[in-house]
Order: C-alpha cells, then sequence, then structure tokens
C-alpha cells in the first residue's frame, strides 16, 4: 500500500497534543492504517506498506505516545524498513520567482513491512545540486528497497 498522509503535524509533540486539524486528521488517518495493519496480520497477509506519511516517526522513544504505529502487537511483528536511513535530501521551491534551497535532515518518507520481508537494503537516492538546480524535481528523493519474501508455511 502506498500512502500519502496529512501534512501540517510534523513532530511526535504534536500529534500527542491533537489541537492542531492537521494532526485530526493525522490521527484519524493513522487509525485506519493500524486497522488495516492489523487486518492483514490476523488474514496472515504479507503486505509492505510506504509512502508520504508526512511526519518525523519517533520510534525511539520511550514514550508510547509517540510511537506513530504499535511494533509490539499480539497478531504480529511491524517492520520498520527505514529505520536506519539518514535524510539527506536537497529540494528546490520556486515563490514568487524566487528560487528556494532546502536541505532535509529528518525522513518524513517511510516503509513498514509484515514479518515476511528481509530487508538487504534500503537507501535515500538524493539529488545532486546540479540536478535540483537544472530540474524541477520532486520535494522527495526516492527511497530504495532490496529485500527478499520469506513466505510462510501455514499450519
Amino acid at each position: 500500500m502506498n500512502v500519502h498522509l496529512k501534512s501540517g503535524c510534523f513532530t511526535p509533540k504534536q500529534l500527542k497534543n491533537n489541537r492542531k486539524e492537521s494532526c485530526r486528521t493525522l490521527n484519524f488517518q493513522r487509525t485506519l492504517l493500524q486497522q488495516w495493519i492489523k487486518q492483514q496480520q490476523i488474514n496472515k497477509q504479507p503486505f509492505i506498506l510506504v509512502g508520504d506519511f508526512n511526519h518525523r516517526i519517533a520510534f525511539k522513544t520511550t514514550n508510547n505516545a509517540t510511537k506513530f504505529f504499535s511494533s509490539n502487537n499480539k497478531q504480529g511483528s511491524l517492520k520498520w524498513l527505514t529505520n536506519n536511513v539518514k535524510d539527506s535530501c536537497l529540494t528546490k521551491k520556486i515563490k514568487n520567482k524566487k528560487v528556494y534551497y532546502r536541505h532535509y535532515k529528518e525522513l518524513i518518507d517511510h516503509g513498514f513491512s509484515s514479518e515476511h520481508f528481509n530487508i538487504t537494503s534500503v537507501q535515500q537516492l538524493p539529488y545532486s545540486k546540479e540536478q535540483v538546480s537544472t530540474y524541477q524535481l520532486s520535494d522527495h528523493c526516492p527511497i530504495i528497497f532490496d529485500f527478499s519474501f520469506t513466505p510462510f508455511v501455514s499450519s
């Protein structure tokens, strides 16, 4: 499944406070995704979930409220595929005929999967300064996954 979630609620603190309309929308989308993941796990259906989460997901915090998805559930584990990817994405924005460059340092594009996928490599493919200045590229740098699939045996 490929997702593009609501923008404007970027930090775990904002998401937890739920004051902004964008955070309420993102929390609703997050609930729907959690339900979808749970259903896939109940059905033992292998899945990959990728896309623009528009959120700085904080899995490494000890406060459970700041976790975007719960990786400790009764049905199965959820693999965070982009856990160790460092963001280094240079982008260009043109506003009022003026060019602005931005260097993203925190990833908002992520990948998750069921336990059936083994990631052999994952990396962000940054654009060069020349590419960004010459072309109108996406404001997200591509993330490339190499993985293998481990089929499950039903009992």
